[in-house]
Order: C-alpha cells, then sequence, then structure tokens
C-alpha cells in the first residue's frame, strides 16, 4: 500500500544518483548522470545526487537540484522522491533504498562483468571466481528490482533481453504480446545539442607544449586506456609510418581515470613501454598523463583531424559503447575504429571513416595513410557530421523521458518474491563441480574464506 500511494502521487519527481563524482575531470558514468539530468530536468522536477558538492559552473547549465549525499541524506533525498535511476554498485551500497517503495530505474549501459572477465586483477582462479559470482550477484539484484531498464544500443538489447529472461523478467506478467519497451529502452550516449563552434585548439602549436604543429596529422584517443582496449596496434602504426617520414602524430587525451574506484590498468603502462621501445615515446606518440576537464575536451578535439577506437576480438567490444566515439562525431571527426561494435557499425553503413581487423598494423597504416588524402578526408568527415542530429543528448534519452513522464511499478512486481527464491547461485551444477574440484586441489579452503558467502542463495 506504501508504494501504490507513492505512485498516485501528480508530481513525478526524479533522482539521479551517481556513484562517480560530477566535477571537472569524470569518467563516463558520471558523464551520462550529469548529461542526463540537464535533458530530464528541461521537463521534470530531477535532483541530481553526488558523492561530492557539483561544482556552481555546472549547477548553473542545468535546472536539476544538484546534492552532495552520504548514507543519510541518500535515503531521505530518496524518500522524497518518486524514481529512482542508478547503475553499477549502487544498491550493494544502499541496499535500503530497495525497501523505499519507488519506481527503480536501472542504467544497464555498462555490461561490467564483461569488462571484468577481461581484466582479471586477481592471479588465482578461486578469487578471480569470487569476484566473477559478485558481479552478477550485484548485476541480479538490481535487474530482479527494476521496475525499468535503459541500455546503450541495440546489440546491447538483445544480450539484456536474453539475461533478462533467464532471470525470469520476461515472463507472464511482463509479456505483452510481443512488446518489452515497457520494460528495457534503448538510451545511447549523446552529443551536445550546440554544433561545437570554438576556433581555437589547446593541441597544436608553441603553447600547447606538446610538440605538435599545423602540419602533423594528428590520430586522437579521446577515452581511457583500459585493460580490455588495444592502444598496442595503432601505436605500431604510426611507429611504422614515422619510420618513413610521414607527419603523424598520435595523442592520448588521459592515461590516469579521474574516478578513484577504477583501479590502476596494465593497459596504459603497456602503451607507454611499447612507445618508448619503438622511438616515437613523446615524438610521435604523446601520453597527457592527467584527464581533461569534461567542458574543455572540445579544444582538444577541435586540434585533432581524426579519432579512433581500437580493441581486441573478444565478448566485451561485441556488446561495449565507446562513449567517447560521441565526441568525435560531434568534432565532425572521422574516425578510425576495430571492428566487431556499434561504433564500428555507424562508421561502416554512414562511410564516416574507416574499419579496421583485430590487430592488424598493416590495415590502421593503409586507414591512416588513406584518410591523408584530402579529398576522401573531406567525403569522410561529412559523413561524420550527418549523424549529429541523431545523437543529441535530447534525441538518445527519448525512451528514458517517455517512461519518467509516465513511470509505472513493473508488472511482476507482485510476483518479485518468487523470482528471488528462484535465483540461487549454489543449484548451478557447474559451479557445484568446480567447488569439488578445487577442493580436490586444496584451493577450495581458500574459496570458502573468501567467497562462500557467493555460493549462497541471494538475500534480498
Amino acid at each position: 500500500m506504501h508504494y501504490k500511494k507513492n505512485i498516485e502521487k501528480q508530481v513525478k519527481r526524479i533522482l539521479i544518483i551517481s556513484h562517480g563524482e560530477v566535477k571537472a575531470r569524470m569518467a563516463g558514468p558520471a558523464i551520462r548522470c550529469w548529461e542526463f539530468s540537464r535533458v530530464l530536468s528541461a521537463h521534470l522536477p530531477t535532483t541530481l545526487a553526488t558523492p561530492n558538492s557539483v561544482p556552481e559552473s555546472f549547477q548553473q547549465q542545468t535546472s536539476a537540484i544538484c546534492q552532495a549525499y552520504d548514507r543519510g541524506t541518500l535515503l531521505k533525498l530518496a524518500g522524497n522522491h518518486d524514481i529512482l535511476l542508478l547503475q553499477g554498485f549502487l544498491l550493494e551500497q544502499y541496499p535500503e533504498l530497495e525497501h523505499l517503495g519507488k519506481i527503480i530505474v536501472v542504467d544497464l549501459y555498462d555490461p561490467f562483468p564483461l569488462e571484468s572477465l577481461e581484466n582479471p586483477q586477481e592471479s588465482a582462479k578461486p578469487l578471480q571466481w569470487q569476484r566473477h559470482l559478485n558481479n552478477i550477484r550485484v548485476l541480479n539484484r538490481q535487474i530482479i528490482l527494476a521496475d525499468y531498464m535503459i541500455c546503450a544500443s541495440e546489440r546491447q538489447k538483445d544480450y539484456w533481453l536474453g539475461y533478462l529472461t533467464a532471470l525470469n523478467r520476461v515472463n507472464p506478467s511482463t509479456y505483452q504480446q510481443g512488446s518489452y519497451q515497457h520494460l528495457l529502452g534503448v538510451v545511447p550516449f549523446g552529443i551536445p545539442e550546440k554544433p561545437m563552434r570554438i576556433r581555437t585548439n589547446r593541441l597544436r602549436g608553441e603553447n600547447a607544449g606538446y610538440g605538435i604543429s599545423d602540419k602533423d596529422f594528428v590520430l586522437l584517443w579521446g577515452g581511457g586506456i583500459w585493460d580490455w582496449l588495444d592502444p598496442l596496434t595503432p601505436i605500431r602504426a604510426v611507429a611504422r609510418l614515422a619510420e618513413s617520414g610521414s607527419a603523424v602524430k598520435l595523442f592520448f587525451l588521459g592515461v590516469i581515470s579521474p574516478d578513484p574506484n577504477i583501479p590502476q590498468m596494465q593497459m596504459g603502462a603497456k602503451a607507454v613501454e611499447l612507445a618508448k621501445e619503438l622511438g616515437v615515446y613523446g615524438s610521435h606518440v604523446i601520453f597527457n598523463q592527467h584527464w581533461i576537464p569534461y567542458e574543455d575536451r572540445q579544444y582538444y578535439l577541435k586540434g585533432a583531424d581524426v579519432g579512433i577506437c581500437s580493441h581486441f576480438e573478444h565478448l566485451e567490444t561485441r556488446f561495449s559503447f565507446r562513449t567517447r566515439a560521441l565526441d568525435y562525431l560531434w568534432a565532425q571527426l572521422p574516425i578510425i575504429t576495430t571492428c566487431g561494435d556499434t561504433v564500428s557499425d555507424w562508421v561502416e553503413r554512414y562511410d564516416a571513416g574507416n574499419v579496421v581487423g583485430y590487430q592488424s598494423v598493416s590495415e590502421w597504416v593503409q586507414a591512416i595513410q588513406s584518410l591523408q588524402r584530402p579529398s576522401i578526408f573531406r567525403k569522410k568527415r561529412e559523413a561524420a557530421g550527418l549523424l549529429q542530429d541523431q545523437l543529441k543528448w535530447s534525441v538518445a534519452t527519448q525512451a528514458l523521458l517517455t517512461f519518467c513522464q509516465n513511470p509505472t511499478p513493473a508488472a511482476d512486481r507482485v510476483d518479485r518474491n518468487k523470482i528471488k527464491k528462484s535465483l540461487v547461485l549454489d543449484h548451478f551444477p557447474k559451479i557445484r563441480r568446480l567447488s569439488e574440484k578445487w577442493e580436490t586441489n586444496g584451493a577450495m579452503g581458500l574459496l570458502k574464506k573468501t567467497g562462500q558467502r557467493m555460493l549462497r542463495p541471494l538475500k534480498m
């Protein structure tokens, strides 16, 4: 009854909860929450809750109320809103949010268990299993509790529909004559409403300090150097071009993530080591160690010729959404990208750049040389510009806005206890067999001490 009374309120008040700080330098999850607040607050009363005090310069750009939170203030804030929009590990950190009787919207744009598989921080297999099971448990919990979910692409939607079916969220109550839009919507990353019209840049010239001149052909790596990405192949391609005298420069916009919750990854160090080994470190391959402020990224995009994305052939790639590629399109930069993900599909469909094979240095060299030809560069640049109107934040967030304007509890909310009871991890035969194997080999004692909780039924 408490839940029904909340839903009957006429004013739909949205609380967007960011687990990352919204500030000058921020990573993708915080950027997404920030941009959501700007769009939704133009239509509905919106509060953006962050672990920090949002800078005044940011607050002036949104109609949303920006509120710093701790455990006590977050629960009070949530109690005064109708819709809670969250992502990642927030329900794990604040399980009390589940019991407030609010409509819960879960953002699934980042399939973090897949990223985790590509970034095994532990060497011992039992510890890897512990972390993996914890990720699955956290993800299962929020999917089971969600009234509505959003993801970043049509490809991701297919992945999540399979996941939802396995968790019994696609069921007789939620199935509406083949439609699932009421349960799962596509909300990609977006680009600013206004085209980029600045004339200055902070990438080229003596004042920039990077050793990049107006004559150089500049490739920009616009995001983090994560372990599941492949900066090594484009570095090798640039080194090969440098040997032939080509004035090609590769600039990495930021190495050290501004989010203290993100562990230091090995790929950044590997990229620096390779550039030094090939003799192009600081000359043809430049690393900017610290993250560029979000509002300043346009000055670096303005100085680039091409935006690049490079990754390996694995599961994370197939369902990824390379968020910083949207900045390339905002700046109308042609894109060179490895095949296999949503961004490469766009580039190929609209001829907005060149798509290359996995870890193919020769294809990277050819793709770069192709875009150095003025006629081809102009053609690809114009094609990149055609995507802008489709990807503005106001367009990208339509599914989310539509739901928030008329929020309804999930049709299977009353059946949720049945779903919880069916989600018992230690009934999985494969995990039980592995447990027996580890015990025989003497490793199970470690698993029992550190991860036994992961193998028990979930208590929600």
